[in-house]
Formats: C-alpha cells, structure tokens, sequence
C-alpha cells in the first residue's frame, strides 16, 4: 500500500481480474501517485497532531483497531 497506494492495488487487482493490458489501466496508473501523496499527506498531519496533543498511543491504537476490522468499527 506504501509504494503504490490504493490505486496501484486496484490497477493490479483490476487487470489480472480483467485481463487489462497497461495501456487500458491508464486511469489508475495517472491517480496512483496523487493517491500515494495525498495519503502520506494525511498520515504526517496525524503525525505532527498526535505529538502535540501528546496521543501517539491512542493513535496507534485506533489504527490497530481499524486494520483488525477494517469497516467493523
């Protein structure tokens, strides 16, 4: 997910589903990079804020809960 964001997993998952050459993938492959920035944009604010309201630990607890559950919560 960190190398290639939402998108690169869809573009991967769409094509060997589909049988979908590179060139019919385009649409993903022009968003994977925005989708990597914006996500790693995301995760620094939460970053900088969770320091400085001193909730690393609930941070990190509420991502350990999302990723056993994903939508569960």
């Amino acid at each position: 997910m960190k190398k290639h964001g939402w998108f690169g997993l869809e573009r991967h998952r769409w094509g060997k589903l589909l049988k979908l050459s590179d060139d019919d993938l385009e649409f993903f492959q022009l968003h994977e990079e925005a989708d990597i920035e914006h996500s790693d944009a995301g995760w620094r604010a939460v970053e900088r804020f969770a320091k400085q309201l001193h909730m690393e630990d609930a941070v990190v607890a509420a991502c350990e809960k999302n990723l056993r559950c994903g939508s569960c919560t």
